[in-house]
């Protein structure tokens, strides 16, 4: 199953990120760097209802966001000050995509802690607030913190997916996508939300975990004792109100639309839980 996801820098915004939200409603899973929060540093609510708050900790720089109809296929991995990491399975193999966002000021001793953390996953993806060596962007100078970058990328075969548009105000790149050389994903960059910072689009495969199983509810056999009750009363009814009578119970048969957002995949344990409730 191919997923989009969507990484993108709101500037601590709620209208930002309800706007990116509404305007790339086709992605599947969003990082949010640099999220809204309450006069706390606690979650401030989404208005969109499409998507579940996959994993939110107090005072980090990204929160993460996935459609509902699809957190069956993920697990949270990490979650701290630098980014939030969610793994996930293709063909048996289990991969791991990580959102970053490594804050402006941050030393060498954060950077090693990074590293150590993140750094054997598949893809990463967010705003680095470093220039990487090598690209002949306007603006795009080589930072310290951009050779530190190289030297992780160096040190854990990572390569660069891009850019080739300066992503910062257009007039610098500090927002990267690397992964390993091996794993295969797509990554383009976005400047249609406006914000002052692009938004990267990485594509990935993710297929449903070993122990979780597709499965569909049998709507029609959870009501059919009702509908057959009704169907039978329609003999009983004179012929000029049958078809009223018959449109009624049509109406009252659950629609497809109504159950759009519910999971479409849970565990066996999930599905006793279900039962007892």
């Amino acid at each position: 199953m191919l997923i989009t996801t969507l990484v993108i820098n709101v500037a601590r915004s709620a209208g930002n990120r309800g706007l990116v939200m509404e305007l790339f409603s086709f992605a599947d899973v969003f990082f949010i760097l640099e999220p809204p929060a309450g006069p706390d540093g606690g979650f401030v609510q989404a208005e969109d209802g499409v998507y579940d708050l996959f994993s939110f900790v107090k005072g980090s720089g990204v929160e993460a966001f996935v459609r509902s109809s699809l957190v069956g296929l993920f697990d949270l991995v990490r979650h701290g000050d630098d980014g939030a990491a969610i793994g996930y399975f293709v063909q048996g193999t289990r991969h791991v995509m990580g959102g970053v966002y490594i804050r402006p000021m941050t030393d060498r001793a954060g950077w090693d802690r990074f590293e150590e953390a993140m750094a054997s996953y598949s893809v990463l993806a967010g705003d680095f607030n470093a220039r990487l060596p090598g690209l002949r962007l306007s603006g795009a100078w080589v930072d310290h913190r951009g050779k530190w970058m190289s030297d992780i990328m160096d040190r854990h075969d990572y390569t660069s997916r891009g850019p080739d548009v300066p992503t910062f105000r257009g007039i610098s790149t500090i927002d990267h996508c690397i992964s390993k050389r091996y794993y295969d994903c797509k990554c383009r960059y976005t400047s249609k939300a406006g914000l002052e910072h692009d938004g990267l689009i990485v594509k990935i495969h993710a297929d449903p975990p070993p122990d979780l199983r597709p499965r569909r509810p049998d709507w029609p056999s959870a009501r059919r004792p009702a509908l057959v009750e009704g169907l039978k009363a329609l003999s009983t009814i004179t012929l000029g109100d049958r078809w009223k009578a018959l449109r009624s119970i049509v109406n009252d048969l659950p629609r497809k639309r109504e159950f759009v957002r519910k999971c479409r995949f849970w565990s066996d344990e999930l599905d006793r839980m279900r039962l007892d409730m």
